[in-house]
């Protein structure tokens, strides 16, 4: 109990240390999974059971597109194990050892489809071992606490725009005393990651690389762009932004869509223009930014904006001056014209 309440206080105290973090850029994970003791019992057992279930959580906060710092807590199960009796080598006695850990990462995950990332975690676990034997005429209770790497790989699949399925092995090291018994744990484990709503607004993205002009360096979607804005006439223009891999407009968005097209006429048509940043595989941004143009014609289909009039330009990874920050290119820019230049994707 001792421990646990360690583990708690511990997992409280860092948790408290993200908590003024925004929200948006937050994540919680649960998981459950096997766990397997390695060298779990003592050359002289007479039973040995090495594997158990384990379950915990995690919190995350991501630091960058690609870098996320993790908190989390995990129960690992029980080892257990019969040896000889001290007091009667012919009689037996049972043994046990709980093993929990708070543990502190740095989390790299790479997008390598559409959907689908591999993850690589790597940080350091402050695990606790409480073990309890059952001796013929008293009991064994003995306890130790310290700190070990671990390392992590994982898949994530992701739902929907919060929501992702997770499978991965662990590996801690060396858990345990000369006390307590020591081994390295391995977890085989499946769980749920998901993603708190963003707030982003366009509001809070400087206007001033709305009309940041593409680079020189020659990309099919430069070149694309540039001939689109020069052979028709531009009216009025929108720019929305997004958060990092996702396709999903936030609520600010959805009431400046609607206030953008208010008092369109039949005659007029609509141009939407997405891009991503760099980070990932250009498969997988040209799948990103196809997924934002389209979540923007559904909400314009909402607004009784036949499909038409609306036209869909997928940019993939635009390139654009290196002065502007990737966030200012995970965007969308929806423009409306004089004539119908509009053809159904």
């Amino acid at each position: 109990m001792k421990h646990e309440r360690k583990v708690q206080s511990s997992c409280i105290i860092a948790l408290a240390a993200l908590s003024h973090s925004a929200m948006a850029d937050m994540y919680i994970a649960p998981t459950i999974g096997v766990s397997y003791f390695s060298g779990g019992c003592e050359s002289h057992e007479l039973s040995c059971d090495t594997n158990d279930i384990s379950f915990g959580a995690t919190l995350g906060y991501q630091y960058s597109p690609n870098i996320a710092i993790e908190l989390g807590y995990q129960h690992y199960g029980e080892v257990e194990a019969t040896y000889p009796a001290l007091q009667n080598q012919l009689l037996k006695a049972d043994y046990s050892a709980k093993v929990q850990s708070a543990e502190l990462g740095l989390a790299y995950s790479l997008p390598v489809a559409d959907s689908l990332a591999l993850n690589l975690i790597g940080g350091a676990a402050l695990w606790f071992v409480d073990m309890d034997g059952k001796e013929l005429s008293y009991r064994v209770n003995k306890s130790s606490n310290g700190l070990s790497p671990y390392l992590t790989t994982s898949g994530s699949y992701k739902l929907s725009e919060q929501l992702s399925v997770d499978s991965g092995l662990k590996w801690v090291s060396s858990v345990g005393s000369s006390a307590t018994g020591k081994s390295d744990i391995w977890q085989a484990f499946i769980g749920l990651t998901y993603r708190f709503p963003s707030n982003m607004s366009t509001a809070s993205v400087p206007r001033t690389y709305d009309t940041e002009p593409l680079s020189a360096s020659p990309s099919t979607s430069s070149v694309f762009s540039d001939k689109v804005k020069s052979t028709v006439k531009e009216e009025q223009s929108l720019t929305l932004y997004f958060n990092f891999d996702s396709s999903q407009l936030s609520p600010d968005s959805l009431v400046k869509l609607k206030s953008f097209t208010k008092g369109m006429s039949e005659k007029q048509s609509i141009l939407i223009i997405a891009s991503t940043d760099d980070t990932g595989t250009n498969h997988y941004n040209d799948n990103l930014s196809i997924r934002r143009a389209k979540s923007i014609r559904s909400a314009l289909l909402h607004e009784n904006i036949k499909k038409q009039r609306i036209k869909i330009t997928a940019l993939g990874e635009e390139v654009q001056s290196l002065s502007v920050p990737n966030s200012q290119r995970r965007s969308a820019t929806i423009k409306i014209y004089n004539h119908n230049l509009a053809t159904p994707l």
